[in-house]
């Protein structure tokens, strides 16, 4: 069953939409138009999550790109801020989201404030994904895998016998 979840956001003279719909249990997507929308939704808080230099840290945006334009090939060769056309689709747990909410990150931008009033009503245990209209097209089937590792026990246990058989 897919439950959803829609809004429209104007910023800057611009309209923004995006969804959010349960993918299977425990699994939700927030689903966008553009990369660049998705990820100004998602920058902070994944690379919070998992980033080897920003995990765990409280950061600005500004901080992370000056950071990522030095120390991205792609970025630093061509002097772009390539991160939303190489980082196309996200995963996090609803968790990570708990020192946004706490207001740690001060300020928030737009697009924070806009992810976390729409993921407010999710359970900490489940899973959230992030894909674009722009994203490729096995991208969501990929982070739907990541959900589905950290809130199916039962599916992890049978992708990890048919690797361990290869």
């Amino acid at each position: 069953m897919v439950f959803g979840f829609g809004q429209v956001f104007k910023q800057n003279s611009t309209f923004f939409a995006m969804w959010l719909y349960e993918v299977c249990k425990g699994v939700h997507c927030v689903y966008t138009r553009t990369l660049e929308h998705q990820a100004a939704l998602f920058c902070r808080p994944t690379e919070h999550h998992e980033s080897i230099e920003f995990a765990g840290k409280i950061f600005s945006f500004e901080q992370y790109r000056s950071w990522f334009m030095h120390a991205y090939p792609k970025a630093k060769e061509t002097g772009v801020f390539v991160y939303p056309t190489e980082f196309r689709a996200f995963n996090i747990p609803v968790s990570a989201l708990d020192r946004f909410y706490n207001f740690e990150f001060n300020p928030l931008s737009q697009e924070e404030i806009d992810l976390l009033y729409m993921c407010q009503h999710l359970p900490k245990e489940d899973y959230l994904i992030g894909v674009s209209v722009r994203s490729d097209a096995t991208d969501g089937r990929h982070e739907v895998a990541h959900g589905l590792k950290h809130t199916n026990p039962e599916y992890w246990a049978e992708v990890e016998e048919v690797l361990n058989s290869l």
